[in-house]
């Protein structure tokens, strides 16, 4: 019998029994104690930091790692990438990062996981340092509900029923996706501005894939995931700042403590 038909009556056979999760856990958890026992991620964390002046954090990085970027996943695939769960304590000191970027990673885990996330990121970027994120927009699923779609969106809806044997239609669509690939929360722009503002990040802006007014954030995702443009269909990114300290007193020997010029915190309004 052919390879491909074994391998593919394997994967029914796994996925009847519920045995893929149990199977890529297991794969996953076995990694994951080898790396701890052999010290790999501590030396390839101690090399980055010594080598890189201006370090950038990647999260979830999976089968897509950066060049110049501390590559982080959760099941770490790539022989430079460092095992990290983003949604407990990340493995560095306060203010490391320069920069810190997650593309499509922060759906697959729970809200309350990903504002865990969002926390630690800010506390590990430096002073003005700059996080972004791409994930989906919930705001493209609801608008595939709508009767007037345009061709675009006609094109992404067939194209994911010819993939994976679903009806062609904005309904069926919409319920695929908040469920499939490990998917836990879709996020609407305001419910992600939010999160990052509680966290205390401002400057929040919209970006494009691949286009920053920051020039270490530019083409750093990977629309060839999906054809015909529909990663930036699907897609929105967000940008923000973790502020700048406030200026501090500074002490003029006169017997009193003359005030350094005021720094106003930035607003934490978010403009949507």
């Amino acid at each position: 019998m052919p390879t491909n038909l074994i391998r593919a009556g394997l994967i029914r056979a796994m996925r009847r029994w519920h045995l893929e999760h149990f199977i890529v856990g297991a794969s996953r958890d076995a990694t994951v104690a080898l790396r701890r026992l052999s010290g790999i991620d501590r030396r390839i964390i101690g090399a980055y930091f010594t080598e890189n002046d201006h370090p950038k954090l990647h999260i979830g990085a999976g089968h897509f790692p950066l060049s110049g970027w501390l590559n982080t996943s959760w099941f770490p695939v790539d022989r430079g990438c460092v095992f990290m769960d983003a949604t407990r304590a990340f493995p560095f000191p306060d203010d490391s990062f320069d920069h810190v970027m997650s593309e499509h990673m922060i759906e697959h885990v729970a809200h309350s996981g990903a504002a865990t996330m969002i926390a630690e990121c800010h506390r590990v970027l430096r002073p003005g340092g700059r996080l972004r994120l791409t994930t989906p927009d919930l705001g493209f699923l609801i608008n595939l509900l709508r009767d007037d779609l345009d061709d675009r969106q006609v094109r992404y809806i067939g194209a994911l029923a010819a993939v994976y044997g679903i009806e062609a239609s904005g309904i069926a669509t919409f319920n695929h996706f908040v469920r499939a690939w490990g998917h836990a929360f879709i996020y609407t722009p305001e419910e992600l501005a939010r999160m990052l503002t509680a966290a205390g990040f401002t400057a929040i802006s919209f970006h494009r894939l691949n286009e920053s007014d920051d020039p270490a954030l530019r083409n750093i995702e990977h629309p060839e995931r999906m054809a015909d443009g529909f990663l930036q269909l699907e897609s929105m990114t967000l940008e923000c700042t973790k502020p700048k300290a406030p200026r501090r007193a500074v002490s003029h020997g006169l017997g009193s403590d003359a005030a350094a010029p005021h720094t106003a915190r930035p607003s934490g309004r978010v403009p949507l």
